[in-house]
């Protein structure tokens, strides 16, 4: 049987603090992150945009159509791997890399900064910008929309 775990394919995670939530394959088994070949690089939707309405004005929709995002490394079995996949643009692709690259170091680094008591906090902007671009775009709707469970 062929392998459904490939870059760009969606999955929804089944269990840990976003169950339930959907997420992006990014890299699949790569020795940058993680040594074991069942893990996954995931890209993530960690708060999904709220329903818009015509009356809205534009602040309020600006402020309802916010997605946060999530990068995490978790193991093949605790993901659902759908038939949906989505495509990025090789620069979106490149901006995903680096960024990721740039969490893994951060967090390996930060241990140092937690013993002295402050917090170094990750900035997804450049992906949470991705994803508002797609989301705008009106393309895999279903991606964006949360869950009914």
């Amino acid at each position: 049987m062929g392998n459904c775990y490939k870059n760009g394919r969606v999955v929804l995670i089944l269990n840990g603090k976003f169950s339930g939530h959907k997420a992006l394959i990014i890299n699949n088994s790569e020795k940058k992150f993680s040594n074991d070949p069942k893990n996954l690089v995931l890209l993530g939707i960690k708060t999904y945009p709220k329903k818009i309405t015509r009356k809205m004005l534009k602040n309020k929709i600006d402020k309802r159509s916010k997605i946060r995002t999530f990068v995490k490394i978790m193991n093949k079995n605790h993901v659902f791997p759908t038939r949906y996949v989505m495509d990025f643009e090789t620069y979106h692709k490149e901006i995903i890399e680096k960024k990721v690259e740039e969490i893994f170091d951060s967090k390996k680094n930060s241990t140092k900064e937690k013993s002295s008591g402050t917090l170094n906090k990750f900035h997804f902007f450049p992906l949470d910008n991705i994803f508002m671009q797609k989301y705008f775009s009106g393309k895999n709707k279903w991606f964006f929309t949360p869950l009914k469970f």
